[in-house]
């Protein structure tokens, strides 16, 4: 965090200096080579974004962390008890065999120490702050090109405690369309009208304005408004800026500097069906013009319980399918499928769906449920072939990625390909002991785990599971990287102050009408391009065989696109939203 605006990127690029990216125990030193200057350019546009908070908020959140009882949680701080039960715990869904209440307790007593103690660290750099003077985060990538600052403590990525406290340091009046954004901004953190067009989100803040405006009177008092909703702290700023807007005596008059969001839907799978044109998956991932009247999760929980149906009806199918149907058909709902489906844009195998399943029916359901060993694997199987039919074209992408991963990683390589913008991606996945340097072959950037000698990497050193695991969901966060980029690129471009959190862009409410257009255009323009065509192109040219015929190369074989036409995402809605 700085209090001047950070160094220009492409300067040090262009002056060869490099950037460094902390990654857990690995650090990545990426080169003006290996850079590209347009990526240089898209850091700027967000790190050059002033920021300030707000000084009524650090005091509602210092009021409740002052306030807080070792045996009481706090959800708006995220702050479990420190005393804790087996009881309570087996409420969460837990498994707590061969735990006793005393080492549950010291645990619970652990974390709510590490938990008070992080968020007072947070608290005192945000004490700071509270004279609202401007400050600025220092961007960085992660190797798949994903934007973050430098420190965690204010960034946009920070918890809802936090990021409720931000405000962009520069304002803009609201106009006639900034007011409605800040009122639908308002209704979208609440979490109970993300079905609701915009005209009644805006309706709904209208109908609540008595209780936001006791809100900002009396935060920690009662059940406020504020309270109730699914980001509580960011919220209360917007009651603030709204209640501030609206005894401005004109909203539309009113200079505002809080940062209205527009988020993805199901965003990971949004990049699978652009890539694999599907048109039925366009349909419920809201790249089509006409969404579906469902969102994603309860649209394939109902094909689930339409499969189980037809199990059930099957005569032909034996009696133990029959009965596992029977007993799978309660379980059949948006809850319990929701993170399987997540998932899946991030290569979740059978067992670990599997697993998933049965913790979401131990969650709704409780700890005794007859057969879940065997109900879990058959609600899987039929959830993936759900998904297959409705992503045909975008799950075939997805394997034939992981072909592709495991025959690089078979030759002793990392897996590495070239982003849109010109971003070279290396995945960083070798078997290593801590001490040691590992030199690319192909393109040279180091992974240095700790001080210590080089070595080439051979073909024992790759993880090829990890490689392999961790492929698909990279790549398509490459893609999301590219796309909050470009978008970055064109807002500077246009004038716009922008922000993000990956799949959620950040600007002031009188543009996001603009921002929306741009989110939408460039998003197009980026699947316009050929991307699996260039992935394979790619990885022929580095890791193919000459001597193979391209009918049997497993890079030239990849699947054949759909019929969706991507330039409907310009009239959708609810793209973001």
């Amino acid at each position: 965090i700085t209090s001047f605006p950070p160094p220009v990127v492409s300067s040090l690029l262009n002056s060869g200096g490099k950037l460094v990216i902390n990654m857990t125990n690995v650090m990545l030193c990426l080169t003006p080579m290996k850079f590209s200057a347009v990526v240089g350019d898209a850091l700027d546009a967000v790190g050059q974004v002033a920021y300030k908070l707000d000084p009524r908020v650090i005091d509602t959140i210092m009021a409740r962390l002052n306030e807080l009882r070792l045996d009481r949680a706090d959800y708006i701080l995220c702050i479990p008890p420190a005393l804790q039960t087996l009881s309570m715990v087996k409420q969460l869904g837990k498994d707590v065999t061969g735990v006793s209440d005393t080492l549950l307790a010291q645990q619970a007593a652990e974390e709510y120490k590490g938990m008070r103690q992080d968020i007072g660290n947070r608290m005192t750099i945000c004490n700071y702050f509270r004279d609202e003077r401007p400050y600025w985060g220092i961007p960085v990538l992660d190797f798949r090109g994903r934007h973050y600052n430098r420190s965690s403590f204010l960034a946009n990525t920070s918890p809802d405690v936090i990021r409720g406290m931000i405000r962009f340091a520069t304002g803009v009046p609201l106009g006639s369309t900034g007011w409605d954004w800040l009122r639908v901004h308002m209704a979208n953190l609440h979490g109970g009208c993300k079905k609701k067009t915009r005209q009644q989100k805006v309706e709904f803040v209208n109908d609540r304005m008595d209780d936001i405006i006791r809100s900002v009177e009396n935060p920690n008092e009662g059940h406020q408004f504020w309270k109730e909703c699914d980001s509580p702290v960011q919220a209360l700023i917007t009651c603030f800026e709204v209640v501030d807007a609206l005894r401005s005596g004109c909203p539309e008059d009113f200079v505002s500097h809080l940062p209205c969001h527009q988020d993805g839907s199901c965003n990971g799978m949004q990049h699978y069906s652009a890539l694999g044109r599907d048109m039925e998956g366009a349909r419920l991932v809201s790249l089509s013009a006409v969404p579906s009247s469902l969102d994603l999760y309860s649209s394939v929980a109902k094909r689930v319980q339409s499969k189980l149906v037809d199990q059930l009806d099957n005569k032909m199918l034996p009696d133990n399918i029959h009965t596992l149907a029977r007993k799978s058909m309660p379980f059949a709902i948006r809850k319990i499928v929701k993170q399987t489906v997540m998932t899946t844009v991030y290569g979740v195998t059978k067992s670990g769906a599997e697993m998933q399943i049965e913790r979401s029916i131990k969650r709704q359901y409780g700890q005794s449920v007859p057969d879940l060993n065997r109900i879990a694997p058959h609600l899987v199987k039929t959830i993936f072939e759900v998904l297959d039919e409705v992503f045909a074209v975008a799950r075939k992408i997805q394997r034939w990625l992981l072909t592709c991963v495991a025959r690089v990683s078979a030759q002793g390589y990392f897996m590495t390909w070239e982003t849109p913008l010109g971003l070279v991606v290396e995945q960083p996945y070798a078997k290593v002991p801590l001490g040691n340097t590992v030199k690319s072959r192909l393109y040279e950037p180091k992974f240095v785990l700790d001080t210590g000698g080089e070595f080439d990497v051979r073909i024992r050193d790759v993880s090829a599971s990890k490689h392999t695991i961790a492929f698909a969901p990279n790549f398509i966060h490459s893609l999301d990287a590219t796309h909050m980029m470009m978008t970055a690129m064109q807002m500077r471009k246009e004038g716009f102050v922008y922000g993000a959190v990956h799949d959620s862009y950040w600007t002031h409410a009188a543009h996001v009408d603009d921002m929306n257009r741009i989110i939408r255009e460039q998003f197009v323009a980026l699947y316009q391009q050929p991307i699996i065509e260039n992935l394979a192109a790619q990885l022929q040219e580095h890791f193919g065989d000459p001597n193979v015929n391209w009918k049997e190369d497993v890079f030239l074989n990849f699947p054949k696109p759909g019929h969706f036409d991507i330039t409907e995402v310009l009239q959708s809605e609810r793209f973001f939203s």
